[in-house]
């Protein structure tokens, strides 16, 4: 059984001590790929490195609502080169994010979200979206930028809110939240939201799914998440391994 994680971070400074080692031991856990996903520009060059160094790993290259104010000339410049990369698979992460107070304005995020959605089309890539109390907002922009090809990133939202967006043709990744006894919208969505729609995240080194909670995590942890939704879903973890892995290839056509 092999399986895939479509949005991680290893570039986070909780990694620095030993991320070559926790890298290079995910081909013998199971992991197909991984894909280190950016919060600014020179995070995504970061994942750019790391994508060149391994050869199961993967990148998306973007801005973060939470550095929507640092989307200027110069991060245009470096980003455009990295969307042009053989392994970058997505722009992102990118999207709203209402929840801190101190993120930039809320002007300020969505005219660097639509601008990303902008560039996503140019090149012709999937756009990772981020939203964080801010469904309304999100789904407005998606539905008036006509966002067609992306995934909802952790996704936690009404069964409505997903509807609008499997109209509009996007997928969603679930990782550790979907473990927890609280969450109860992200089961509702896993049982709702289409198989071949859903694919699996850890957003390492955040959100370690049941029973590793609060502990760092890292993409072997998808194994737990399997197990999870196996459950939900009356079948076996190979059986969904197999329907998450095709889905995310389909969605990121530079997985092979």
């Amino acid at each position: 059984m092999q399986f895939i994680d479509v949005h991680c971070h290893y570039e986070d400074n909780r990694f620095n001590e030993d991320r070559d080692e926790v890298i290079s031991s995910l081909p013998f856990k199971n992991v197909l790929y991984a894909i280190s996903a950016g919060c600014s520009a020179q995070e995504s060059l970061i994942t750019k490195e790391i994508a060149e160094k391994y050869g199961h790993m993967y990148f998306c290259a973007g801005v973060h609502p939470c550095n929507a104010d640092k989307f200027s000339d110069s991060e245009v410049r470096i980003l455009k080169d990295l969307w042009q990369h053989e392994k970058c698979v997505a722009v992102g992460e990118a999207g709203l994010d209402y929840y801190w107070a101190e993120n930039p304005e809320k002007t300020v995020q969505k005219d660097t979200f639509i601008k990303q959605i902008h560039f996503a089309k140019e090149y012709n890539l999937p756009i990772v979206i981020h939203s964080r109390e801010a469904i309304g907002d999100m789904l407005e922009i998606i539905k008036s930028e006509k966002v067609t090809n992306g995934l909802m990133h952790c996704f936690s939202e009404s069964n409505e809110s997903a509807k609008i967006c499997l109209d509009q043709g996007l997928y969603f990744s679930f990782g550790g939240v979907c473990t927890f006894k609280n969450s109860v919208r992200a089961q509702e969505n896993l049982k709702y939201i289409p198989k071949d729609r859903i694919l699996l995240e850890t957003d390492s080194p955040y959100l370690a799914p049941v029973p590793n909670r609060s502990k760092r995590n890292d993409s072997s942890n998808i194994i737990y998440i399997i197990e999870h939704i196996a459950m939900l879903w009356n079948m076996t973890p190979e059986e969904v391994a197999d329907i998450t892995t095709k889905n995310a290839k389909r969605l990121f056509e530079k997985l092979k």
